[in-house]
């Protein structure tokens, strides 16, 4: 599965996910049948014999896809180097804390496709010097096939 076909599908696993939890049993079979495809594609198979802290609940894909962080009015670039249906991993991690929220957007260059996620900062890990951080999906805002922005100029670091 490439990139374009992985960010179509998170993004369709997070709104159907969002009309279950609304709707319940008034889905429709379709939409019922292609959430049940979904999870079996997102969901992590059991570890037998691992603790349970260390079972994760979804499955996570190897990805280099390039994205702008907008981090407290600032934008700049990242890349996703992991993602899932639960969250992803980026770098650098730059300014981002444990606890902060912000917005990632995505052009996917194969379909031109937008992407705007709500994440917030997880875990960091424990290594010094290290680039990458986690985030959680707070939303999944909005999928586009146009361009929904004027273009933005962007910052690598943030103003002194």
């Amino acid at each position: 599965m490439n990139a374009a076909e992985l960010l179509h599908e998170l993004y369709d696993y997070s709104m159907l996910s969002l009309r279950r939890e609304a709707l319940g049993a008034a889905m429709s079979a379709y939409d019922l049948e292609s959430l049940g495809h979904l999870e079996r594609l997102f969901h992590a198979p059991p570890s037998p014999g691992a603790p349970q802290f260390q079972r994760r609940k979804f499955r996570r894909f190897d990805v280099w896809i390039p994205a702008v962080l907008e981090d407290a009015g600032f934008l700049r670039d990242v890349l996703i180097t992991r993602i899932g249906a639960g969250g992803l991993t980026l770098m650098p991690a730059g300014h981002l804390e444990v606890g902060d929220t912000a917005q990632l957007r995505i052009v996917e260059p194969l379909t031109q496709r937008h992407y705007r996620l709500n994440v917030r900062a997880v875990w960091r890990p424990h290594v010094a010097q290290t680039a990458s951080i986690g985030c959680s999906f707070v939303t999944v805002d909005s999928q586009s096939p146009f361009r929904p922005d004027p273009p933005v100029r962007l910052l690598t670091q943030r103003p002194r």
